[in-house]
């Protein structure tokens, strides 16, 4: 099994935490870039995927790790794009 199998299948599988480093992997694996947010973008990160417009917006985590509830809104949100 792939690298990024075995992320798609951990962050479905995901109902607590999740480490960001390895979110951030995951959907670009899954063809979305990284958007720069310019001189005073802070911790917000873009992500864009050229197929579908689809956009993810969100706050980079200081601890690294995704809270549960922001995991879950992700989950929809790329379900809802058929890329999980």
């Amino acid at each position: 099994m792939a690298r990024l199998d075995k992320l798609i299948e951990k962050f479905r599988a995901c109902r607590g935490p999740f480490p960001w480093r390895e979110f951030v992997a995951m959907i670009e694996g899954l063809g979305y870039e990284r958007l720069e947010s310019g001189k005073t973008g802070g911790s917000r990160r873009k992500f864009y995927h050229p197929k579908t417009k689809h956009k993810i917006l969100c706050h980079e985590p200081h601890d690294g790790l995704m809270k549960p509830a922001f995991v879950e809104e992700m989950q929809t949100q790329l379900t809802g794009q058929q890329l999980l």
